[in-house]
């Protein structure tokens, strides 16, 4: 007999979850007839302004503000090249900017030499000296050229580059 007063409960509370759950529902159900039913998509403003872009003439006055940014450069000239992944683009009569090949470059094997003209494009990132030292250790950059590394605070990882005109013949 105990049995059958529990299977009794049972159903009552089978019962009484299923009011609740539909009337969870139906309170659900009223509250989105209140949402206001057109949704005007926020889009941006287009006046406002985010970073100015990276150009050769920024490049040259702020280096800093080139980090976390990218850029396309074209027909620009390679001032050196300091190793078989590094080297450098002339970006006005003081200033040398170093790049570092991507390893899909380097795996294609992409080779510049100093006095390329060469069309570039890649991201802006923080140089410190332990990235410095890190591009020796690796071989990006000859050893006897690693004190030719620009001090500047940033440098440009290099996802695309085409030689346009080659000292080399």
């Amino acid at each position: 007999m105990a049995r059958s007063g529990f299977r009794g409960s049972s159903s009552i509370l089978l019962v009484v979850a299923l009011a609740v759950m539909a009337g969870f529902f139906y309170w659900l159900y009223r509250q989105s007839q209140q949402i206001e039913q057109t949704v005007t998509p926020a889009m941006a403003d287009s006046t406002t302004e985010g970073p100015p872009p990276v150009t050769l003439a920024s490049l040259g006055s702020d280096p800093a503000a080139a980090a976390g940014q990218g850029a396309a450069f074209d027909s620009v000239q390679v001032g050196a090249r300091l190793g078989r992944g590094v080297f450098t683009l002339v970006v006005n009569d003081t200033l040398e900017y170093p790049v570092l090949l991507s390893a899909r470059l380097l795996q294609r094997g992409t080779t510049v030499y100093k006095d390329d003209r060469v069309n570039v494009g890649g991201q802006f990132y923080t140089l410190n000296d332990s990235i410095r030292s890190e591009w020796v250790k690796r071989g990006a950059v000859d050893s006897a050229s690693a004190a030719q590394i620009p001090s500047l605070p940033t440098f440009m990882l290099a996802d695309s580059v085409s030689i346009l005109r080659s000292t080399r013949n």
